[in-house]
C-alpha cells in the first residue's frame, strides 16, 4: 500500500445519475505517468477522447481497489475523461453499494497535476446512460439492459465535485465495518484485453419477429474495410455472429448517420430449438433455431456516433439488430475485445483414452471465462463467487494455471474471509449485494484453506484466512444438539441441484440433524485437523481430531442401515444419497467392515436400495471418494457424464447435464484438478505444494503423460515410467 494515500481525497458527483469527471492537463514534454484509480461503482477511462482503460476490480464493503494505469503522454495539451456509470435499481448483484465516487493518486511531482482534491478535477452529467429491467426465461442477475442513447445531447455544463473523505488504508481496519471508502492495493495482474478476430457473421436476413435463423447466406457482406451493413432509410436486418470459442468480452462500434434507427446487440450461449424451450441441441448448429438472450440497445444521432458497453457480455453467438429511421446508417469498426484475468493453461495431458483427453481443453476454456477479479459461477448468468463453485475452481487452477494462479488465488480467499460474521460462518457468495448464508458452503471454505495452505501457503494470507478457519470451526461446535449431531437452523441448506430436492435442499436438512452435513462436518475436521499439525499446532490438531472421533461414532449409530451397508440420510427413515456416503467415505469411517461395505453399495450399488445421484458438481466428492477407496471403474463410469460436452460440441462445461441452463460453469471443470491430482495422483505433501507425493490410479488407461503446472513447480508424469522436474 502506497503512504501517501492521504494526499488526495475522494470525489463525488453533485447529482443523481451517471457523470463523468473531467480534468485538462499540459505536459512540456513526452512522459510517462502512472495513475492508481478507485472508482464507485467502476470507471471508464479516455485520454484525448480515446479509452485507454477500464476498471475490472469489484470493491467489497471493507475495501475499494486502486487500479494502476500506466499513460504515455506527448507533450502539449490533454483532457482526461472517467466515466462512472449508474445503475440504479439494475446493478449487477456482484456489485455492493456504496456511495458513487473517485479517487486518483499519482506519486511524487505529479500528484499536483493529477491527484483528486488537488487537480482541478470537472464534473458533468451524462444523460446519454439509462438501464431497463430485462427478463429471460432463467434466471439471471447481472443487470439490466444498457440505453446508450445518443440523440440526446452532451451537457456542457461542467461542475464543481463534491470533495470527501481522505484517502485511507483499508488494511488497518480488517474485519471492521467502515463507514466509507477504504482504499487497498491490488496484486493482480493487467487483464487481458485483446482484440478477438476469430469471429464471422453466419446469417443475415430481414426478419426482426424472432424466427429461425436459415442457412442462407445471400446477404453476408463482402468488403473487407470492417464495414458490417449499410442500411438505406426505413429497413432493417438481422445479423447472426458467430465465434470460434466461447469469450467475455466488450464491444465496440461505429455507426454514421442512422438518426432515428435503433441497433440492439444481443448475446447466446447458444440456440435454441424453439421458441419456448431450454433445450439447445449441438451448440455448432444455428439454422432451424432460435435466438434467445442478453441484449443492449443503442441510438444514434446524426453525424458520426461511437457506441460501447460498459460492462463485458459473455457467450458463442452474438446477433445484431438493425432498423434505420429517416437516414441511412452505416455500421462499421465492430471490434470485440476480450474481458478476462490473463489466465493460460500451462500444463500438458495425453492419455490413452481420447475421449478423456478431449475434456481438457473445455474444462480449462470454463476456468477461463469464469476467472475475473474473481471466480465466478458463471460469466453470462450471475458472475457470483459461490464458495461451493470457486473451491472447485481453486483446485482446477492449482494443478493446471502455473505461477500466474497464484494472485488471483490470494485475492480470492482474501474475500471470502472479509465475508466472515460475527457467529463464525461465512457468507455464501462475497462480494455481493445480497447476504447469503448456505452452512454448506461455510464448511467447504474451511476446506478451501486446507487446499490453500497445500497448494499456496503465502504467508500474508494464511496468517489471515487459518485464524478465521480455526474461529469458524469452533463456532460451529454450539450447533452441536443433546446427541452430538450438527444440527443446521440457519440459512439456505443447499447441497446439490438433483431432482426431488426443492431448491437443491435433501429433504428433511430444515427440520432435523441430516447425515449430509454431519459427513461434511465429519470431513472438515479430518481435513483441518491434518493443516493444525502441518501449521505445527499440535493442541488445535488434537482437540479437532478428538471432535471428528466423535462425531463419526455418533454418526454411525445414527445414520448408517447395516442391511443396506449405507448411511441414510434420514435418522428414521431408509432414504440414501451418493453425497452422504461419498462423504462418509471421505471423513474416514473407523471401522474397516463398515468403510469397505459403505463404498462397495456406493460404487456398486445393488437395485434393492436407491440412491440420489450427485450432479455434475457434486460428483466432484464423489470422484475423491471413489479415488480414496480405489474404486477406478466407479471413477471412469461417472466421467461418461461429461460425454455431452463432446458430443453436443460445447465449448467450455456445462451447470449440469442436460438440459442445462449455463453452458458455461466452473464447478463442472473440476474434472481437471481430478486428471492431475487422481489419475496422476500428483498431490502437495507440504505447505505450499514445496513437496508432493505420487500415487497414480491410471483405471483402464494403458499409459498417459501429463506436465501439472501449480503454482510453486512444474512437473512431468509419465506412466508407466516416472517423475521429472521442470
Amino acid at each position: 500500500m502506497t503512504s501517501s494515500l492521504a494526499s488526495a481525497h475522494w470525489l463525488n458527483p453533485p447529482f443523481a445519475g451517471s457523470a463523468v469527471f473531467c480534468l485538462e492537463f499540459e505536459t512540456p514534454e513526452n512522459r510517462d505517468v502512472e495513475l492508481q484509480i478507485a472508482a464507485v461503482p467502476g470507471f471508464r477511462l479516455s485520454l484525448d477522447g480515446t479509452c485507454v482503460a477500464v476498471s475490472h476490480l469489484q470493491f467489497t464493503r471493507e475495501r475499494v481497489f486502486l487500479e494502476r494505469v500506466p499513460l504515455h503522454v506527448i507533450a502539449g495539451r490533454h483532457q482526461l475523461e472517467l466515466l462512472l456509470v449508474d445503475y440504479g435499481e439494475y446493478s449487477p448483484r456482484s456489485r455492493m453499494m456504496l456511495p458513487r465516487g473517485l479517487y486518483v493518486l499519482a506519486e511524487g511531482v505529479d500528484g499536483v497535476t493529477f491527484n483528486t482534491g488537488i487537480a482541478s478535477w470537472r464534473c458533468r452529467r451524462e444523460t446519454r446512460f439509462s438501464f431497463e429491467r430485462q427478463e429471460l426465461k432463467n434466471f439471471q442477475c447481472v443487470g439490466g439492459i444498457l440505453l446508450f442513447d445518443n440523440r440526446i445531447p452532451v451537457p456542457r455544463e461542467r461542475l464543481e465535485p463534491v470533495r470527501a473523505e481522505i484517502g485511507s488504508d483499508a488494511r488497518t481496519f480488517r474485519q471492521v465495518r467502515c463507514s466509507d471508502r477504504k482504499l487497498d492495493s491490488s496484486l493482480l495482474p493487467p487483464f487481458c484485453e485483446r482484440e478477438i478476430t476469430s469471429w464471422r457473421i453466419l446469417a443475415v436476413d430481414h426478419n426482426l419477429s424472432g424466427s429461425a435463423y436459415t442457412a442462407n447466406s445471400t446477404l453476408l457482406p463482402d468488403d473487407n474495410e470492417g464495414k458490417i451493413f449499410f442500411l438505406p432509410p426505413h429497413s432493417c436486418r438481422r445479423i447472426l455472429i458467430g465465434f470460434d470459442h466461447y469469450c467475455c468480452c466488450r464491444e465496440q462500434f461505429q455507426v454514421h448517420g442512422g438518426n432515428g434507427g435503433e441497433i440492439v446487440i444481443s448475446w447466446a450461449e447458444a440456440l435454441f430449438g424453439t421458441p419456448e424451450e431450454t433445450e439447445k441441441g449441438d451448440r455448432m448448429e444455428f439454422a432451424g433455431k432460435y435466438f434467445r438472450g442478453l441484449c443492449d440497445r443503442f441510438f444514434p444521432g446524426r453525424g458520426e456516433n461511437t457506441f460501447f458497453n460498459f460492462d463485458y457480455r459473455a457467450g458463442r453467438y452474438a446477433e445484431i439488430r438493425i432498423i434505420s429511421g429517416c437516414e441511412p446508417l452505416e455500421i462499421h469498426g465492430l471490434k470485440f475485445y476480450e474481458n478476462r484475468y490473463p489466465l493460460e493453461f500451462a500444463g500438458e495431458w495425453r492419455s490413452s483414452d481420447p475421449r478423456l483427453d478431449a475434456l481438457v481443453a473445455p474444462a480449462f476454456r470454463t476456468l477461463q471465462m469464469c476467472a475475473h477479479d474473481t471466480l465466478m459461477d458463471c460469466p453470462y448468468y450471475e458472475q457470483l463467487m459461490y464458495i461451493g463453485d470457486g473451491r472447485l475452481q481453486l483446485l482446477a487452477g492449482y494443478v493446471s494455471a502455473g505461477e500466474a494462479f497464484g494472485a488471483l488465488a490470494d485475492h480470492v480467499m482474501e474475500l471470502w474471509a472479509e465475508g466472515i460474521r460475527e457467529d463464525g460462518i461465512f457468507m455464501s457468495i462475497y462480494p455481493a449485494q445480497a447476504y447469503q448464508i448456505i452452512p454448506g458452503f461455510s464448511l467447504i471454505f474451511l476446506l478451501a484453506i486446507c487446499d490453500y495452505i497445500r497448494y499456496r501457503d503465502r504467508r500474508e494470507v494464511s496468517s489471515q484466512i487459518f485464524p478465521l478457519g480455526v474461529r469458524s470451526l469452533l463456532a460451529w461446535e454450539n450447533s452441536l444438539d443433546a446427541e452430538g449431531l450438527l444440527r443446521i437452523n440457519r440459512g439456505w441448506r443447499f447441497v446439490d441441484w438433483v431432482e426431488g430436492w426443492p431448491q437443491g435442499v435433501p429433504p428433511g436438512a430444515e427440520t432435523q440433524a441430516h447425515c449430509i452435513f454431519n459427513a461434511l462436518y465429519a470431513y472438515v475436521l479430518k481435513e483441518f485437523a491434518e493443516i493444525c499439525r502441518w501449521k505445527n499446532e499440535p493442541e488445535l490438531a488434537a482437540r479437532f481430531s478428538r471432535r471428528h472421533n466423535t462425531l463419526l461414532k455418533n454418526i454411525i449409530r445414527k445414520f448408517y442401515v447395516p442391511e443396506a451397508g449405507l448411511f441414510s440420510d434420514l435418522a428414521d427413515e431408509n432414504v440414501f444419497s451418493e453425497h452422504a456416503n461419498a462423504l462418509m467415505l471421505l471423513a474416514g469411517i473407523p471401522e474397516p467392515s463398515i468403510q469397505r461395505r459403505t463404498a462397495e453399495n456406493l460404487f456398486a450399488p445393488s437395485k434393492q436400495f436407491l440412491l440420489t445421484r450427485t450432479s455434475l458438481y457434486f460428483s466432484f466428492y464423489y470422484l475423491e471418494a471413489a479415488a480414496v477407496t480405489g474404486f477406478m471403474n466407479a471413477f471412469f463410469r461417472r466421467l461418461d457424464n461429461w460425454e455431452a460436452v463432446e458430443k453436443l460440441h460445447l465449448d467450455t462445461m456445462p451447470e449440469t447435464s442436460e438440459p442445462t441452463r449455463s453452458d458455461c460453469h466452473g464447478w463442472s471443470a473440476h474434472i481437471l484438478y481430478h486428471l492431475y491430482a487422481t489419475i496422476a495422483g500428483i498431490r502437495p505433501s507440504a505447505p505450499g505444494g514445496s513437496c508432493y507425493s505420487v500415487r497414480p490410479h491410471p483405471g483402464h488407461l494403458t499409459a498417459f503423460s501429463c506436465r501439472m503446472a501449480s503454482i510453486a513447480k512444474t512437473m512431468d508424469f509419465s506412466w508407466p515410467s516416472g517423475i521429472q522436474l521442470v
